[in-house]
């Protein structure tokens, strides 16, 4: 999920409380986002200028925490629809590792509440490209159907 200008919904959010320098802090969650957790690449702003680029911004002082980390993405997803984003997200059972996929990523915004204006429509597009009656089967058998194709 990401910021948008219009058609968005609020979400909830989780603020995580580390006791590291300030870079350190950005750098831990540039890794995350480029799934590179563990990893040792760092952060740098002068290199985040292309449109599709991670970019670390800060909110001092939010909620009466020092500084807060976010990511900004721009929408790279057009038209941005359910038909689309069904489709990416089962094509994405297989090039990603686990929990890292569009299904897994709807099934945990889903556990924690979070929702947006595509989500219903995004849910049933999926189950209807699959076939399936829950995402965790749609997920299931996406992945199972991968696997014995490479067979």
């Amino acid at each position: 999920m990401v910021p948008v200008e219009a058609g968005g919904a609020r979400v909830k959010g989780v603020i995580y409380v580390l006791d590291v320098p300030v870079k350190t802090g950005a750098d831990i969650l540039y890794r995350r986002e480029i799934n590179q957790v563990g990893g040792k690449k760092c952060y740098d702003p002068a290199k985040a200028t292309k449109r599709d680029s991670v970019k670390v911004r800060c909110l001092p002082g939010f909620c009466g925490i020092d500084i807060v980390f976010y990511t900004e993405l721009e929408a790279d997803i057009h038209p941005l629809t359910a038909r689309k984003l069904a489709s990416l997200a089962i094509g994405s059972v297989v090039r990603t590792d686990k929990g890292r996929d569009g299904i897994s990523y709807l099934i945990d915004a889903k556990r924690n509440e979070i929702e947006t204006p595509l989500s219903q429509e995004y849910e049933a597009e999926i189950l209807r490209q699959s076939n399936c009656v829950s995402l965790e089967e749609a997920r299931r058998i996406t992945l199972r159907q991968q696997e014995t194709s490479r067979i």
